[in-house]
Parts: structure tokens; sequence; C-alpha cells
């Protein structure tokens, strides 16, 4: 199935692809998080086809079992991401047999420079291809002389001398360190969903939520409470997000609810984003609601140190 956009086309194979009369910047690589050396690399790529007047390729490898694997966005989610960054095509290349036997030699010559027809071949500074992941830079840089193309590629982005990686994003996001999460995410974490109705306990102690579903597939932070924000409709809110079960009032489920601070339009069937910013404290069962809101005014008053310092726990211009 192929998904067309005004700005950017999505191919899930080679096969349909049709502007290979056109050439391409092109880069590969799995961008599973889309991290600040994945956007650095992609930035590149976008600029360099503007100046050539070329067409912007991506080839994102999606591993054999990625989809039974927990990932740092949904797929919806990293689609609205890859659209933000201006690309021209986006191939979803999923590791069948006959992709994995393809030599680095005939995945060159077939795929990026027959079918994509590519000018450039951009890189990270750690990615292999093809078979025995024989498809180097070193192979692509004397390649390059033989089959009259350019091969190029970024060196390693460093944030805290650590090398920016999806490892290191969630080794972090499953300790709850969301200030670390964000400043390797280059649009930060969230989560994604539609508004649905609970069950309307913490309407009862002053304290509405704005509750979405879970995803299987995603990788959520630990549970706890945690000084957020709320985007919809191009508007963005100070909230209180709670992830676990509520066992204040008997919860038997994993649950993300939020509350948006001074804030008390309905929000029912609407599409929110959720970025986690810092976790304030671990879920506790209290011993009836009157102490769970007199906690909740607690972490209110918590949470403003992050709020008046915002810039320093997410970068609010890429979000």
């Amino acid at each position: 199935m192929d998904i067309y956009y005004e700005k950017m086309d999505i191919y899930t194979d080679f096969d349909h692809y049709g502007h290979n009369n056109a050439q391409s910047i092109t880069s590969i690589g799995r961008f599973e998080s889309l991290h600040y050396g994945h956007v650095e690399l992609i930035k590149l790529v976008c600029k360099k086809a503007k100046e050539k007047n070329q067409l912007s390729s991506l080839i994102s490898i999606q591993k054999a079992d990625a989809a039974h694997k927990k990932t740092i966005y949904t797929y919806s989610e990293k689609l609205q991401l890859w659209e933000k960054l201006n690309l021209d095509n986006l191939f979803l290349i999923h590791i069948t047999e006959d992709i994995s036997s393809i030599s680095a030699k005939s995945f060159l010559l077939k795929i990026l420079l027959k079918k994509i027809n590519s000018s450039e071949l951009v890189i990270g500074y750690d990615h292999q291809f093809g078979r025995n992941r024989r498809g180097t830079f070193k192979y692509l840089s004397r390649a390059a002389q033989k089959y009259n193309f350019i091969a190029n590629r970024i060196e390693a982005v460093k944030v805290n001398e650590k090398i920016v990686s999806t490892t290191l994003v969630k080794e972090h996001l499953l300790k709850g360190e969301m200030k670390e999460v964000n400043s390797l995410l280059y649009f930060g974490y969230f989560m994604e969903g539609i508004v649905i109705h609970g069950e309307k306990k913490g309407r009862k102690i002053g304290f509405p939520t704005a509750n979405i579903e879970l995803s299987p597939y995603k990788l959520y932070p630990p549970e706890g409470v945690y000084a957020a924000l709320v985007k919809f409709e191009n508007k963005t809110f100070h909230a209180l997000l709670n992830i676990g079960y509520r066992p204040t009032v008997k919860g038997n489920s994993l649950s993300v609810e939020t509350h948006l601070i001074d804030f008390s339009a309905d929000l029912y069937g609407k599409k929110i984003q959720i970025y986690p910013l810092q976790k304030l404290r671990n879920e506790e069962k209290f011993s009836d609601l009157s102490e769970l809101n007199m906690n909740i005014h607690l972490d209110l008053k918590a949470s403003r140190s992050v709020f008046n310092n915002l810039h320093d726990f997410i970068k609010l211009e890429n979000l």
C-alpha cells in the first residue's frame, strides 16, 4: 500500500516508485526514534536536494520483528513527524527474506542508483546495508568513483558527551528520565490519542482528567505523576499527567490521564498530544480521596518550577 501526501509520498516497496526520471539525494537507515542524529541527517538530505533541485528520499528499514516490539513513537505518530521534515519520498521497507539476501552491490545498483536514481547517498556514521552488512561507507566511497555518484556521511551527534542513539533514548525513557529523553529526541517524546470517557472520579475532587487509550505498540514512561504539556488544535497547555493503575480509586488497568491546569473546555473526542516533562513522584495509594486531593495540590506546586523553566525540559519550537 502506498500513501500520497501533498508534500510527501510514502512507499512500502520500490516497485511502485514512479519518479526515477528525477535524480534524488537519498539516505538509508532504521530511523526508529527520530533523535537529533537522525534529524540532522534528514535535514542535510533535504538541504542538498533543494540546492541541486532534486528529490529528497529516505529509506527506513523496518526489522522483521518490528511489529511485535514496542517503539518510542507509534506508526501514526511517526508519520506526522516524517511529514514535518519536508521529505519528498519516504520508503518504509520491511526486511523480508528477499531484502536480507540482497548483496550491498545489488542493492546499490538495482535500488539506490537505478530505481531511485540517487545522485548522492548520505548515511549515518555507523550504518551498513546489504547481505552481511557489507555496505559500509568505505564500500560506498569506492563504488562512488566507479558508478558516478557522491557518497557522504554525517558523524555521530553527541549530547552531554554521549553519542545520541535510540538505545540511549529507551534507557532514559524506561527510567522516567524525561528531561534526558527530550534532550535526545528532536520532536520530544509524546503520547497521542483521542480523549475518551473515563470514570470521572477526578472531576469529583475538582481535578477533571482527559483520558486516552494506550497503544500496545508504544513504550511508555514508568508509572508516576509528571509535569506535562498538552497540545491540541495548535494550542499548548500546562498539565499534570498520571501514568498508572490509580490504586486510591481501585483501578485495575494501566491508564494515562491528564489534568489540564486552568482549563475547563470539553475535550471528549478530540485528539491530543501529551508531552511528559519531569517526573514529580511515584504513583501512591492514599487513604481516601481527600488525601489524594491534598497531594494533587502538592503536585501542582511542584510542577511550577518545571513550567517556569520550560526550555530546560523541552525544545518548544520543535513541537
